[in-house]
């Protein structure tokens, strides 16, 4: 028997129902798919989409149109929930879609960090000094890697988890009379729902830190910034948050991969570009285990997302801001509160 990766058993599959287009984007978790789809020398079809949503409507469009089925593929995690109204839109209508979510070999997820490492050391004393640890900065640095390891930290000084992350969040403001009003532009989410994302995640923290204010409980954020996407948790603004945030007790933390290590990572992405089954060699400083994936938090925890009445006021707060005053805030949202 002939022995094949995951990723070529699917394509395999896929021509052998006669499916010869797929919607998506590819990510580490799917890297064995996309290889495959490489190697089948363009029988398949590949339609690449700047955002997961997208590759999920593009796919269900397809299926509707066809009559037949359909096929997407995303990585797991937020990809998943950025193609959930596309599935649940799906899932209404009885289309043909076929959903394909990569993921690495999931066993317990377990801390990878080395003990005595300045990762575990820096994580390991925030869990005993911090109220709340926000992870932001740019995608593909390690946030969520982080969370999950901190939140295994905590879980396992017996420290009460509560999260705080923008994928989670944003979900209360996507409804489909929110999208209809306030549509994806080219990709991305609608810059009135970002802003009025921004304006409910300062209350939240506010009432958060009121109602947890005498307890252990541990606040876990995950937050881009960049693009206006929470960044409002990191200005300075005279409301009942700032004093929580300010504290000494709230910990933000940017993951940033040094000037070596980026220009190894962007020169080994532009030779993957060319030749995709290149041999990957990277020189790095310490390697942690793969043993789970992130996004797994085989853990009790509370997610802090808005309720219809707080979507309704943060966009009620928005619109009051008028086309022009929004379109500077969401531009310009580097700059400090007032400029």
């Amino acid at each position: 028997m002939t022995r094949m990766t995951g990723g070529e058993a699917v394509v395999q599959s896929l021509l052998s129902h006669g499916l010869d287009t797929l919607f998506g984007l590819p990510g580490v978790q799917n890297d064995w798919l996309y290889n495959a789809l490489y190697d089948a020398g363009g029988r398949v079809r590949v339609i690449h989409t700047r955002h997961e949503q997208g590759a999920a409507y593009m796919a269900l469009g397809a299926s509707l149109v066809r009559g037949d089925i359909a096929v997407c593929s995303v990585v797991p995690g937020p990809g998943v929930l950025n193609a959930a109204a596309a599935l649940a839109t799906a899932y209404a209508l009885n289309a043909q879609l076929l959903f394909l979510c990569g993921q690495i070999p999931l066993r317990d997820a377990r801390l990878i960090l080395p003990t005595g490492s300045r990762a575990h050391r820096m994580l390991s004393e925030a869990v005993q000094n911090c109220k709340a640890v926000v992870f932001a900065g740019l995608p593909g640095v390690g946030k969520t890697l982080l969370l999950q390891q901190m939140a295994l930290l905590s879980h396992a000084a017996g420290r009460p988890l509560h999260l705080l992350q923008w994928d989670i969040a944003r979900q209360g403001f996507e409804t489909p009379e929110i999208l209809a009003r306030y549509p994806e532009v080219e990709g991305t989410t609608h810059a009135a729902i970002r802003r009025a994302a921004g304006f409910w995640v300062r209350g939240a923290v506010a009432n958060w830190a009121a109602a947890h204010a005498c307890d252990d409980a541990l606040l876990l954020g995950e937050a881009p910034f960049v693009g206006n996407r929470l960044i409002e948790l990191a200005r300075r603004e005279a409301d009942a948050a700032e004093s929580f945030l300010a504290a000494r007790s709230t910990l933000f933390i940017i993951p940033a991969p040094t000037l070596a290590v980026r220009r190894a990572i962007e020169t080994t992405r532009e030779r993957e570009i060319e030749q995709p089954r290149h041999a990957r060699a990277l020189a790095i400083d310490e390697c942690w285990p793969v043993v789970a994936s992130p996004y797994e938090l085989d853990m009790e925890a509370t997610e802090l997302h808005p309720s219809p009445a707080e979507v309704a006021g943060a966009l009620a707060r928005v619109e009051a801001l008028g086309a022009v005053e929004l379109e500077r805030a969401v531009r310009q949202w580097y700059l400090p509160a007032g400029h």
